[in-house]
């Protein structure tokens, strides 16, 4: 049984699996998430991921549990608002304290697949742009299991 997983990873493939409520077509975060910042003239709204660490859990030397703190930068696009990307980062907010609210999620993203358990300690959304582009951030803690 694997030990480790890629949080990051797993978190990205979660959210981009949200195209119900949150990513896609007229939904508030229409790109989805990037492990990195995209370039493009659409002001369309995109989460730029980050990882600030990941440590084993201490609930015993057998639990293979992952706590990682993340970091979502919500963007929009040439032209966005900051209406538009308030709005996107309220939403990912939500689907985030909603939809990892303790209940197990699988997740698979290339060969790999994990359990995200549970979101906790969200801070933000917060106003903080970056130059001329509208950007908000948000940062949680994921617990994430190999699945």
């Amino acid at each position: 049984m694997a030990t480790y997983t890629d949080a990051l990873g797993a978190t990205r493939a979660w959210i981009n699996s949200r195209t119900d409520t949150l990513v896609g077509p007229n939904k508030p975060l229409w790109l989805g998430a990037y492990l990195k910042k995209v370039q493009g003239g659409t002001p369309a709204c995109y989460a730029y991921l980050e990882e600030g660490f990941s440590v084993r859990t201490g609930d015993s030397p057998e639990d293979p549990d992952l706590v990682a703190q993340l970091s979502a930068q919500v963007y929009g696009g040439n032209g966005a608002t900051r209406e538009a990307v308030t709005d996107a980062a309220v939403a990912l907010a939500e689907e985030i304290s909603t939809g990892l609210c303790g209940v197990p999620a699988l997740v698979e993203f290339g060969d790999k697949r994990a359990w995200l358990f549970v979101a906790d300690d969200l801070a933000g959304p917060s106003w903080f742009p970056d130059g001329d582009l509208p950007r908000m951030l948000l940062n949680f803690t994921v617990r994430v299991r190999p699945a």
